[in-house]
């Protein structure tokens, strides 16, 4: 049987409930073999796929990342609304009792 094309195709899973799936098909050389054609097939499938998964970890991690800092902006924000509500709620009972606090910007924080 003489052989002049092949394919190799590599399915993976990504982790997420998805795959990802690389292939290619080559022509066999004059000065090839199958068998070496396959096995240099096989080696660029493989680069790709690393290259790839590389690609997609980096993406995902990247998304990880600003979730976490959404999740502290939020946090964060949060925390300055209840501390600005303390300071307003402080300053509403000195001023109840007869006293002024000095608005410089030393006293005063930026709400």
């Amino acid at each position: 049987m003489d052989i002049k094309t092949i394919e190799y195709r590599k399915l993976i899973s990504t982790g997420d409930y998805s795959n990802l799936t690389i292939g290619a098909t080559a022509a066999v050389g004059d000065d090839d073999t199958p068998d070496e054609a396959l096995v240099a097939l096989q080696a660029w499938v493989e680069n790709q796929l690393r290259e790839r998964t590389v690609s997609a970890q980096e993406t995902h991690d990247a998304r990880q990342h600003l979730y976490e800092l959404q999740r502290q902006a939020a946090d964060t924000s949060n925390e300055l609304r209840r501390m600005k509500a303390r300071y307003d709620e402080g300053r509403r009972l000195l001023e109840k009792h007869g006293i002024e606090m000095q608005t410089t910007a030393v006293f005063d924080p930026p709400f």
